[in-house]
């Protein structure tokens, strides 16, 4: 029997991150604001290829 694990997941890509208003806001190059809510996978972080220093910094 397999277990199947069910959750959200929610991805997108756009370009590099251009200014950080606080800990959980950022801005991208493109203008695009992000707000970083909940907590972060770090195993899917870095598999979506996330600089480790920038893991080691929010997680």
């Amino acid at each position: 029997m397999l277990n199947f694990r069910h959750e959200a997941r929610r991805e997108f890509s756009s370009a590099p991150i251009s200014k950080r208003f606080d800990i959980f806001t950022l801005e991208t190059l493109d203008g695009i604001c992000v707000a970083i809510i909940g907590f972060i996978n770090e195993q899917n972080t870095i598999e979506n290829r996330i600089p480790s220093e920038v893991v080691l910094h929010v997680c």
